[in-house]
């Protein structure tokens, strides 16, 4: 085998992954990458090992006999590699330090602080360094180790890792509807003052999917913006009209009836919640720690 060792141990990462997640796709999702980097990732080990690992076809995916024995044996190297980490990790102490975590306001107050008070009691060593802020642009990369970020990540610079996904919901306050007709229709949202962010994609218009899967572009009426989330949100509380935010960010409101969902029929987009990180052959033990709790602590949320 001609690969680089770190470069023979990410083939064999995405080709495991592969096999557990069923799919391509799937197993693009869990590790950040797209379907064809990850095909790629696979092809390029069957050229290294010159073994046909896997079955393809437009339905199944399945490992070859060849491919069973190889699974196999990248467990065992795969396994053998994670405790070496850990004991390399024990010896340099690399679990303590400041772990520097950015995110934006409302998400950051409403739904990872609540995560990092669990991850801080199971890591004591660890300092918790948080950045909170709607504009990540102004974040210098080498000062941050993790951004967990709503949204739609297109930085190539850095390595995004989703950590589950959340519906899009327009909402009210019941005080704030009582004063308005109830929409029925997405047009008729134009008629209601909307609460928008500065920097949001749906400032001006949004598009929604009717059940027949139509979609419907709806221009946007604002009288009140701002560039905070967490301040958008207290506009919305406080009555002054309508927005669009993501479900794990309000659930509490949205169960105790505080906020009313606008035409739940109509369908809006979901958001990816993603941790980004600096792409580096060696990621500190830290960060890795950090993210993997943050998979296992959403997943058990949005079970």
């Amino acid at each position: 085998m001609s690969a680089s060792r770190n470069n023979m141990l990410r083939l064999i990462r995405c080709f495991t992954r592969v096999v557990d997640a069923g799919s391509f796709s799937a197993a693009a999702d869990q590790l950040g990458m797209n379907k064809g980097s990850v095909s790629q990732a696979v092809s390029a080990l069957e050229s290294e090992t010159k073994l046909r690992l896997l079955n393809r076809d437009t339905r199944h995916l399945s490992l070859t006999e060849s491919g069973r024995h190889f699974y196999n044996g990248c467990q065992e190297v795969l396994a053998s590699v994670d405790r070496l980490d850990e004991l390399t990790n024990h010896l340099t102490g690399e679990n303590s330090g400041t772990l520097r975590v950015a995110c934006s306001n409302l998400f950051g107050t409403r739904v990872l602080i609540p995560a990092l008070n669990h991850f801080l009691e199971f890591n004591p060593q660890l300092k918790l360094e948080l950045c909170v802020q709607d504009d990540f642009n102004n974040l210098p990369d080498e000062a941050i180790d993790v951004t967990v970020r709503l949204g739609w990540p297109t930085d190539s610079s850095l390595v995004a890792r989703k950590l589950f996904e959340s519906r899009q919901v327009i909402c009210a306050t019941p005080e704030y509807l009582h004063k308005q007709s109830l929409p029925t229709s997405p047009q008729a949202l134009s008629e209601l003052n909307w609460l928008g962010l500065t920097r949001h994609r749906f400032r001006n218009s949004l598009t929604l999917t009717d059940s027949d899967h139509q979609e419907h572009n709806v221009p946007l009426r604002s009288r009140i913006v701002t560039d905070n989330s967490s301040a958008l949100f207290s506009l919305l509380m406080s009555h002054n009209g309508i927005t669009c935010l993501p479900a794990c960010n309000i659930r509490q409101e949205l169960d105790r009836g505080e906020l009313v969902q606008l035409l739940p029929d109509y369908q809006m987009e979901p958001l990816g919640v993603y941790a980004l990180y600096p792409s580096k052959d060696h990621l500190p033990q830290k960060t890795r720690l950090f993210i993997d709790f943050l998979i296992e602590f959403f997943d058990r949320a949005h079970a």
